[in-house]
């Protein structure tokens, strides 16, 4: 699993709307190219969101293939 922790301020304004948006948007999508929203978790003024782990993030893949990716690459990536 891999953990992102949003701080909230204390203030009025609750859940800021950014990260409302990315909640819902990874909620609803199902995809094996997208990584997996798990569960959300409110506690102590912050919000976690936990996904599954993935072994390589885009950047640590362009660093490990030494450059920008290749067209066709990019193309299987965004299908």
């Amino acid at each position: 699993m891999a953990l992102k922790k949003i701080k909230l301020e204390k203030e009025d304004d609750g859940v800021p709307s950014t990260a409302i948006r990315e909640i819902s948007l990874l909620k609803g999508i199902k995809h094996p190219n997208v990584v997996e929203l798990k569960e959300v978790i409110y506690q102590d003024d912050n919000l976690y969101l936990i996904f599954e782990y993935c072994e390589f993030d885009l950047k640590k893949f362009m660093r490990k293939i030494g450059g920008p990716l290749p067209p066709a690459t990019v193309k299987k990536f965004c299908y």
